[in-house]
């Protein structure tokens, strides 16, 4: 693949970034060296009652006072499949089944989009059962929707759009 020199501020346009519809994972974009002080954002670990062995954990980036913001997670389960959803402006206490949350650590107010774009483009979990709850693939271990909570902050980290 043949890449253009262009200006490394020219990255950090969204148009312009590796978090477009193809992302790679594997390469941090290049931001900036910011002179001024950034305005930041509270990012917490949001757990749900799932079942009465597992929890749904969500990504809850507090956008307004610490009840208002968006929410990603993955729903479904592991018989159909799971698939990513963004909920924004909503309560993550009124969703039922609400246990707690947990901070985790904050984000640059101006790359929101960017980590609903990783968490969107991060691989939810998979169908790996069969209609009779047998494993299709006995040889790999079980992903689940806290293995892809887990992966989206790891992704988030080594980027540096969460810091904690």
């Amino acid at each position: 693949m043949c890449r253009v020199n262009k200006p490394v501020f020219a990255q950090t346009a969204l148009q312009t970034s590796p978090f477009s519809n193809t992302i790679h994972l594997n390469q941090p974009p290049i931001y900036p060296q910011k002179a001024y002080k950034m305005s930041t954002w509270n990012v917490y670990k949001v757990a749900y009652v799932f079942s009465p062995t597992r929890n749904l954990y969500a990504l809850f980036v507090a956008t307004d006072g610490e009840t208002d913001g968006t929410t990603m997670l993955v729903y479904g389960d592991l018989r159909q499949g799971m698939q990513v959803q963004v909920l924004g402006h909503d309560n993550p206490e009124t969703i039922r089944g609400y246990i707690g949350k947990e901070l985790i650590g904050t984000i640059d107010n101006t790359k929101l989009q960017d980590v609903v774009i990783v968490a969107q483009n991060m691989p939810a979990p998979w169908k790996q059962l069969d209609s009779m709850g047998r494993k299709l693939r006995p040889d790999r271990p079980w992903y689940r929707g806290e293995d892809w909570f887990n992966e989206v902050v790891d992704t988030l980290k080594r980027w540096g759009l969460l810091i904690t």
